[in-house]
């Protein structure tokens, strides 16, 4: 007599099919190489991170690290990409060259499509910059930003980070992320006594290309609370400082269409221009 034996161990063994759900950060992103340490590696990294951070339904963890400073705002920039779901839905980035100009830096050329067509927002080849943080190599949050701008919306997620703070100032924000301000967002810095020192920013798509004389009227309105001052120019850009019994607000207009306030007490109008220099992002 034969004896049968079970099922599964006469048949064939498949091979698993991978999974079809949302992309996670813990498959996709181990830790990646700078353009020292593997050049090709990070050339693959750099692509990797231009082609996926747009795509909407991407894994909001995942994203995060494809995007400079994107783990201080994961959930905007979820937000964000929801809010745009009717523009980024179908849009996709072709990477043309990368060149490293640093180790942790890179240079990309690359074009948006949109149904397998060029995007009706960028026709033309586009100049963008990659940077490696973190472990990985992400698409900048200058370059996003202009992105955004350039569609019509907000820079969800962007962060500006000041590097040097005033002597006998200290971050009163979150001590996780600190001397760094969203966009939009608020961020807060505390001295000895009454003295203060907040920087607010916002995303005003279009701004940019304004007169000098417009933006000036702009940044005169009571919306940034330096009406009663006078234009002025930060690192070339168009700005208006007020400086009233110690309480200066220089309000300023970026190349990429952050207008940046900064609000202190005790601190001079050249104080504050030389703060202004120090924020970057």
């Amino acid at each position: 007599m034969r004896t049968r034996l079970p099922r599964w161990k006469t048949q064939p063994r498949r091979r698993s099919r991978p999974s079809r759900g949302p992309t996670t950060s813990r498959r996709r992103t181990q830790t990646q190489a700078d353009a020292t340490v593997d050049a090709a590696a990070a050339e693959t990294a750099v692509r990797y991170a231009y082609q996926h951070w747009i795509l909407v339904d991407l894994d909001k963890d995942l994203r995060a690290r494809l995007v400079e400073n994107g783990e201080i705002n994961v959930d905007i920039i979820d937000s964000g990409m929801q809010a745009a779901r009717g523009i980024v839905e179908f849009a996709r980035v072709v990477v043309d060259e990368i060149r490293f100009t640093a180790s942790d830096r890179a240079e990309v050329t690359f074009r948006l499509q949109w149904r397998d067509s060029p995007s009706p927002y960028f026709p033309d080849a586009l100049s963008g910059t990659a940077v490696f943080q973190n472990g990985t190599w992400r698409i900048s949050g200058q370059t996003l930003c202009l992105l955004a701008f350039g569609a019509g919306q907000d820079c969800a997620g962007a962060v500006l980070q000041l590097l040097t703070v005033p002597i006998g100032y200290s971050w009163a924000g979150d001590p996780a992320t600190p001397n760094t301000i969203s966009v939009p967002g608020f961020g807060e810095w505390t001295g000895s006594g009454t003295a203060s020192l907040t920087i607010a920013t916002e995303a005003l798509a279009g701004m940019s290309k304004l007169t000098a004389s417009e933006i000036d009227l702009v940044l005169a309105s009571g919306r940034f609370g330096a009406g009663a001052g006078a234009p002025y120019v930060v690192a070339n850009q168009r700005a208006r400082l007020a400086d009233v019994d110690g309480v200066t607000d220089l309000v300023y207009l970026r190349a990429d269409d952050v207008v940046v306030h900064i609000h202190a007490t005790n601190l001079t109008g050249q104080q504050i221009t030389e703060l202004a220099s120090a924020i970057v992002g």
